[in-house]
């Protein structure tokens, strides 16, 4: 199952990333854009090519993580860390965004992407508090 939550989110990763990508003709961007500083239009820039890297990064470690047996501390602390990202983006969605279906879906799509992340600590936990239960020794490094 736990195998199965972080393959799923690497998906949902890869779709974000591909979503992201079509931002820009998504959102006229090209003639949108214009209208505020240059400034302002280099660090959306950046900071939206920072995500797709980020996304990139995340999908990598999500596929890599679907075939361990038991994460280590570090590895869970930063599943549990992307859940909160996606918590956050849930969190501040209304606040700057309006309420369509097409919000919805991605509020679902993180809300998704965080229980899968969530999940999948609470197994590894659960495994590793199985190995201990029949005196095995830890495989937290």
């Amino acid at each position: 199952m736990k195998k199965l939550l972080m393959l799923s989110s690497g998906t949902l990763t890869v779709l974000f990333i591909v979503l992201h990508l079509l931002f820009p003709s998504s959102f006229n961007w090209k003639s949108d854009l214009q209208h505020i500083a240059p400034i302002n239009q280099g660090i959306l820039w950046i900071y939206h090519t920072l995500i797709i890297y980020l996304f990139g990064a995340w999908a990598v470690l999500n596929f890599l993580l679907a075939g361990k047996a038991v994460y280590t501390v570090v590895e869970r602390v930063f599943l549990l860390s992307m859940a909160g990202f996606y918590f956050v983006r849930i969190a501040f969605g209304p606040v700057f965004f309006e309420v369509t279906p097409e919000e919805i879906l991605g509020w679902l799509m993180c809300l998704v992407l965080a229980l899968c992340y969530i999940g999948a600590v609470a197994l590894d936990v659960r495994i590793e508090n199985n190995r201990v239960s029949k005196g095995l020794p830890f495989n937290i490094k």
